[in-house]
C-alpha cells in the first residue's frame, strides 16, 4: 500500500513539472516573439468567451502622401481611378485614410488605410530628379531659421541676358521629399523658363495651423522659414522677377501655401492648391489669383458646398465648395462665371473680381488623393495651373 501511494505522488510531482515546463517554454516563445501583442477576449475556434486571447497588433505606416509619391510616373486621370474603397475616417483619430499605386517608392500596402497621427512616417527612397534640359541646373541650398538648419532645392534654366525669369515655390505633400515633388507634380516641363523651388518641409510636413503632422505639433516656423526662401531666392538670383512669385502646394503643402498666402500678403503674384482645403480662415484683403484643384473621388475631401464636413487631425475642414466661395470672396468676385469640360476635368473660372483677383476651380472626375496626371484628352493639374498662373504673367 505504502508503495502504491509513493508511486502515485511520484506522478503528481512529475505531471506538476511537465505543467511548468510547458508553461516556461510558452513564455520564452511569446516573450521573444517580435510582434506586439495585446489582450483580447476570446474570439474564434477554440476559445471560451471571456478569456483573455493574445492577438497581433497590426502596425500602423502613417502618412498621407508617401502613396501619392508611387505613382509619380503614373499617368491616372485623377490618380487613380480605380482605386479600392477606403475606409470611412474615424474623426476621434485624427487620421487622414490613404490608398496607394505603383511605383514603390514606399513600402506601404496598396490597400491599407493608414492613420498619419500615429507614429512615425515610413522611409521612402528620394529619387533622383527628371531629367532636366540641356544647360538647366539643380543645386541644394541651406538655410537657418532661427535654430532650425532647413533647405530647399532649386531647378533653373541659364541666365539670359535682360529677361527675368519667374519664381515657382512648390510646396510637397506630408511625408514627401523635395525631389519626389519634383516628379509628382510634372511642372518642370509645362513651366517653362522659370526657377523652380522645393522647399523640404520639417519632417516632411508642414505646420499650416490646425493639423498636419510633425511640424504642427512641434510648432515649426514654417511661413518664417518660406518667406525666407523667397527672400533667399530673390537676392541669389539676379534675373528672378520680384513681381512673379508663384506659390503652389498639394495636400499638406496646399494648405501651407494657402496659410502662406494670406500671411504675406503681396509677396505671391498668384497661388496654386491641388487635393487641399485651408485649415483656418484667411484675413488678407489683398486679391490673389487662385486656383484649386480637386477630385470628386479623393477620400479626405468633402466636395459640395453643402455636403458633410470632414473632421481631420481635430479640426472641422471646409468642403470644397467653401473653399472656393472663400476665395471668390477674398477676391471679390462676382457670381458670373464660365465653365468648360475636358475630358474628364470641369474647369470654372470666376474672371469679373477686385483689381486682378481671379479664381479658377478644376475638379477631375474620380480620382483620389493624389496629384492629377491627366492623359491624352484630359489636362495634367500641371497644364490647368501653369496656364492659369501664366496668364496673369507679363
Amino acid at each position: 500500500m505504502d508503495q502504491l501511494e509513493g508511486t502515485s505522488w511520484k506522478k503528481v510531482v512529475s505531471s506538476l513539472l511537465s505543467a511548468i515546463m510547458v508553461g516556461a517554454i510558452m513564455v520564452l516563445v511569446v516573450g521573444h516573439h517580435s510582434t506586439p501583442v495585446a489582450l483580447r477576449a476570446g474570439s474564434g475556434p477554440g476559445t471560451n468567451p471571456g478569456i483573455a486571447t493574445r492577438v497581433a497588433i497590426p502596425q500602423t505606416r502613417p502618412d498621407d502622401d508617401t502613396t501619392a509619391a508611387r505613382s509619380a510616373g503614373g499617368r491616372s486621370l485623377a490618380g487613380s481611378a480605380g482605386a479600392k474603397p477606403v475606409a470611412p475616417l474615424d474623426p476621434s483619430s485624427g487620421g487622414e485614410p490613404t490608398t496607394s499605386t505603383p511605383e514603390g517608392l514606399a513600402p506601404t500596402d496598396p490597400d491599407d488605410p493608414t492613420d498619419p497621427s500615429q507614429g512615425p512616417i515610413p522611409e521612402i527612397a528620394s529619387p533622383a530628379l527628371t531629367e532636366i534640359p540641356p544647360g538647366w541646373t539643380s543645386s541644394t541650398n541651406n538655410l537657418n531659421v532661427g535654430t532650425m538648419a532647413r533647405s530647399y532645392l532649386m531647378i533653373r534654366p541659364p541666365p539670359q541676358s535682360g529677361t527675368s525669369l519667374p519664381v515657382v515655390i512648390i510646396l510637397h505633400g506630408r511625408g514627401l521629399y523635395p525631389a519626389i515633388m519634383e516628379r509628382l507634380s510634372h511642372l518642370l516641363p509645362v513651366v517653362g523658363r522659370a526657377i523652380a523651388v522645393y522647399p523640404a518641409g520639417w519632417n516632411r510636413s508642414w505646420n499650416a495651423g490646425g493639423c498636419c503632422g510633425m511640424a504642427h505639433r512641434a510648432s515649426v516656423d514654417d511661413v518664417g522659414f518660406l518667406s525666407e526662401v523667397v527672400r533667399q531666392v530673390l537676392a541669389s538670383q539676379p534675373d528672378a522677377s520680384a513681381r512673379h512669385v508663384y506659390l503652389v502646394g498639394y495636400s499638406n503643402g496646399g494648405r501651407m501655401a494657402m496659410d502662406l498666402a494670406c500671411a504675406k500678403p503681396g509677396m505671391f503674384a498668384g497661388l496654386a492648391a491641388v487635393e487641399a482645403v485651408p485649415v483656418a480662415p484667411c484675413a488678407s484683403t489683398r486679391p490673389l489669383p487662385t486656383v484649386l484643384v480637386a477630385s470628386s473621388g479623393d477620400p479626405l475631401l468633402s466636395i459640395p458646398t453643402d455636403g458633410a464636413r470632414k473632421i481631420m487631425q481635430g479640426y472641422l475642414e471646409p468642403t470644397m465648395g467653401q473653399t472656393v466661395d472663400q476665395w471668390r470672396q477674398l477676391d471679390g468676385c462676382s457670381p458670373a462665371a464660365s465653365s468648360r469640360t475636358t475630358g474628364m476635368v470641369v474647369s470654372t473660372v470666376w474672371s469679373y473680381c477686385r483689381a486682378q483677383g481671379r479664381v479658377q476651380y478644376d475638379l477631375y472626375k474620380g480620382g483620389s488623393h493624389r496629384w492629377p496626371t491627366g492623359d491624352g484628352t484630359t489636362p495634367s493639374a500641371a497644364t490647368l495651373i501653369s496656364r492659369f498662373l501664366w496668364a496673369g504673367h507679363a
